[in-house]
């Protein structure tokens, strides 16, 4: 069902385009576009964790969900055809914009929702540095097995 739909999202869009060129770079816009989502996502959930009421600044999180979900029907999209890409390097200057948003949302979730308890506040921050550092150690790992799986998947296919 994705792949049909994603099938007719991309002839729709290619539609729009004249020749290959074309539709190459709008394919790349959409690299831009997702690359720039994040950017401004972590940046609204910053303002979010420190504009919501008291006690509401968690719901903040919430903003990644449309962007998390989005990205990973993209990846099951395109897994019908190519593998899922390499795991990018998340720890470089140019995503540190994204862990200052990302550290000021903690910092707004722990000021606005735990009214200052050292028990909460330290609870948040040892589950989001254990959290994040299973994360950065496993997700690239997991990134790499299913990209293999893809390979193999796409080259059997091919011998049939």
């Amino acid at each position: 069902m994705l792949k049909q739909y994603g099938d007719k999202k991309i002839a729709l869009a290619n539609q729009g385009t004249d020749d290959e060129y074309q539709q190459q770079i709008l394919h790349q816009s959409s690299t831009v576009t997702s690359e720039t989502l994040m950017y401004t996502t972590t940046f609204i959930m910053a303002v979010l964790a420190w504009a919501l009421p008291e006690g509401a600044a968690i719901y903040s999180l919430l903003v990644l969900l449309p962007g998390t979900l989005a990205q990973t029907a993209g990846a099951l999209w395109m897994q019908n055809y190519a593998p899922r890409p390499r795991p990018p390097k998340i720890f470089t200057l140019s995503t540190l914009p994204i862990w200052i948003f990302l550290a000021i949302t903690f910092a707004g979730i722990a000021f606005n929702d735990f009214d200052g308890d050292p028990g909460g506040t330290i609870g948040m921050v040892i589950g989001a540095v254990v959290g994040g550092g299973a994360a950065a150690y496993f997700a690239p790992r997991f990134q790499r097995h299913k990209r293999r799986d893809d390979e193999a998947r796409l080259n059997a296919d091919l011998e049939d």
